[in-house]
């Protein structure tokens, strides 16, 4: 059977034969479940992975049912899903997660204008302290 709409069974045990089944038969292709491309990220401590709208009955690699599942390192990550038709589907994705440097401002200008008076330092998530060095423009600490 592998024509969309009415089709007709003649079932058969061995040589017996049963009456005659008419069967209606809609082919379904299931929705594609995609979490995204392969990628790299800063590890800069919290990672979610999103269950695209429209996907149910979740199982995540972790074994989490969530509807998101928070990435503790890098690797591969996958999911089983019910599309929208009931259809299972599966996708997974690569995460490669990179210790990046500090996040630093190349300008500083606490002159009042409200425009860049504040240096704040993003550590990235790693570190209790940091050393900065402020310099004027003819090179002066």
């Amino acid at each position: 059977m592998a024509n969309e709409g009415l089709n007709t069974v003649v079932p058969s045990i061995g040589p017996c034969l049963g009456g005659t089944i008419e069967l209606w038969v809609d082919l379904m292709v299931p929705e594609v479940l995609d979490l995204g491309p392969d990628t790299v990220f800063c590890d800069i401590g919290e990672l979610l992975i999103n269950l695209p709208r429209g996907f149910s009955a979740q199982i995540w690699s972790t074994g989490s049912t969530a509807e998101w599942m928070q990435v503790p390192d890098g690797g591969m990550y996958s999911v089983y899903a019910d599309d929208a038709q009931g259809c299972k589907v599966y996708d997974e994705i690569a995460l490669d997660l990179v210790e990046c440097l500090p996040a630093m401002p190349t300008v500083f200008t606490p002159n009042g204008d409200g425009v860049n008076d504040v240096i704040r330092l993003d550590k990235g998530g790693r570190g209790t302290s940091a050393l900065l060095l402020i310099f004027d423009r003819n090179g002066a600490v």
